[in-house]
């Protein structure tokens, strides 16, 4: 119910439950945009664009709409990747070091420059 600009919430008091449920939501959709941008980060099929003695540089934007997160369900708050490579840069780095020394790849380099993440890739010897 709207009143003067502040929106009130009626709870009936006859209700058994009136736990409030968008907490769980959250972390629901903070659980889902992480793994959204974890996977943008692990390259499927990585040896088919790494060759022998080159480096491979994968860049992802972090400007504008290409910052936000793409979730796939109608959830009014936007989750940024910039935001997600502030707070969670080691676990991020770490998970991506991890997936690529599966396909024996070494992560040289994984850093933010110019709104911009770079993760500099190449083969293992």
């Amino acid at each position: 119910m709207l009143h003067y600009g502040w929106e009130f919430f009626i709870l009936n008091p006859l209700e058994t439950i009136t736990e409030e449920k968008t907490q769980d939501k959250y972390i629901e959709m903070y659980n889902k945009a992480y793994n959204i941008l974890l996977n943008q980060l692990c390259i499927p099929n990585p040896n088919e664009l790494i060759e022998d003695n080159y480096e491979f540089t994968y860049y992802i934007d972090l400007c504008g709409e290409n910052n936000i997160i793409k979730l796939d369900e109608n959830y009014d708050y936007k989750f940024l990747k910039s935001v997600f490579l502030e707070k969670k840069i080691r676990i991020l780095k770490h998970n991506t070091v991890m997936y690529y020394k599966k396909y024996e790849i070494d992560v040289l380099n994984f850093y933010i420059y110019h709104k911009g993440l770079y993760i500099i890739l190449k083969r293992s010897k």
